[in-house]
């Protein structure tokens, strides 16, 4: 750190420091947003995930501060995520905050919004505001008076705005690239959702629609069960983790809605029988807990020596059914195989038979195989754009903590910061 380098406190250089709410209006089904802890994501507020209140409620509480303005910074404050997820407000936002989400209003004089939103997403940062000054066993929280102690050491205005084009770079590219890959996904199952589930496939018009037990399908097309249409059907191993192997385990952490999640998974040394290795085009499904029982996502990868864990199924299609459709067909049913389970309301359980079990239909191998050559780019650019952006962010990790401490000096780069201009 060079001398220039000033040791302040998060009150010194912030106008406003609060929070959102402290009450909880009744939630309607239409109406303004109001977002809590939940709905804070690294790149602002997920407002889709938010829940809406009355108008008037949205108004009596803007009135009241709890609206976050362009240049806010917002970080997490109660809740297992309290410190864990901070974000910038960079441009209007129709929402109001629960008292979940901390408000810190930077002084433009001193320091710069985004620099301070990467000083607070620092680990080392992270590591030393919750060894101070979290509350709570039950519920972690950091109160506001505590927020208003945290002590940061700020380089000038030049240097900070320098810093944050750095930072803002590597964001700037991995939003981009999730854009692109939300983009690309919406594709692939428009395509999916126009063919198989409206019956609207090349050339429909020409085929007759007959009874199923699944209702109307086309003339040729087939009701089968999973079970027929897998070449293999288990779930996985219980694991010895060991942080130094290479091998790794899926859990049901990685497994989102229709992609595998890779840097969730946690490294093991068990034996593993080979048909227990995670191939390309395997459907995995969450078979146990409350929340996220039944959720599937397809391995479109080509990592080796990779396995599951005991609460994820295997379902790996057979030679009858193309890898793309099989993949989508499940994806289709998560609803179906979370009401399959069964169990008390803090444990339930998707069983392999009623995964077996269940009715799915088959249309002709020929179509399932065109329906793949159109989607199967999409999705390989979309899992290439997710490696991208792994490595951005690893890159970026690793970048900020020695920009932000001034481990890195770089006051005498000729860097563009016309955009970071206060």
């Amino acid at each position: 750190m060079t001398i220039s380098w000033t040791t302040n406190t998060l009150e010194k250089i912030c106008i406003r420091i609060t929070d959102g709410s402290h009450y909880s209006p009744k939630s309607i089904d239409n109406g303004s947003h109001m977002a809590s802890v939940k709905d804070l994501t690294p790149y602002g507020i997920h407002l889709e995930s938010c829940r809406h209140i009355s108008q008037n409620d949205y108004e009596n509480l803007v009135r009241q501060g709890c609206r976050p303005e362009v240049g806010d910074v917002l970080i997490a404050k109660d809740g297992a995520t309290a410190l864990d997820t901070v974000c910038e407000i960079k441009l209007p936002v129709d929402t109001v905050l629960l008292s979940s989400i901390a408000i810190l209003r930077p002084n433009p004089d001193i320091v710069h919004s985004t620099f301070l939103r990467y000083w607070l997403d620092s680990a080392t940062n992270r590591t030393y505001m919750k060894n101070a000054f979290t509350t709570g066993a039950a519920i972690p929280r950091v109160v506001l008076k505590d927020f208003k102690r945290v002590e940061l050491q700020i380089p000038p205005l030049p240097t900070q705005r320098k810093i944050a084009a750095i930072l803002s770079a590597y964001d700037d590219l991995i939003e981009n690239n999730t854009r692109r890959i939300k983009i690309l996904e919406e594709m692939a199952q428009t395509i999916y959702r126009e063919w198989f589930v409206n019956f609207r496939f090349p050339e429909h018009e020409k085929v007759k629609m007959v009874e199923s037990e699944l209702g109307m399908i086309p003339e040729g097309w087939e009701v089968k069960k999973i079970g027929d249409v897998v070449a293999y059907l288990n779930r996985g191993v219980p694991p010895k983790y060991d942080d130094k192997s290479h091998s790794l385990v899926i859990n049901q952490k990685c497994i989102r809605s229709g992609t595998v999640d890779i840097k969730h998974a946690r490294r093991h040394t068990t034996r593993v029988a080979k048909e227990k290795m995670v191939q390309f085009g395997d459907v995995l499904i969450n078979s146990t807990g409350v929340g996220t029982l039944g959720r599937v996502a397809q391995f479109y990868d080509h990592i080796i020596d990779c396995t599951i864990d005991t609460h994820v199924t295997l379902a790996r299609p057979s030679d009858c059914v193309s890898i793309d459709y099989f993949g989508f067909c499940l994806l289709d049913m998560q609803n179906i195989f979370d009401h399959m389970g069964a169990g008390t309301t803090n444990q339930t359980e998707l069983s392999r038979t009623n995964i077996a079990c269940s009715p799915i239909i088959i249309p002709r191998k020929g179509l399932q195989d065109r329906f793949g050559t159109l989607v199967s780019p999409l999705r390989t650019l979309s899992t290439l754009l997710r490696k991208h952006n792994e490595n951005l962010r690893h890159t970026r990790d690793m970048l900020l903590p020695k920009l932000i401490s001034g481990e890195v000096d770089v006051t005498e780069l000729d860097i563009n910061v016309k955009e970071f201009e206060i």
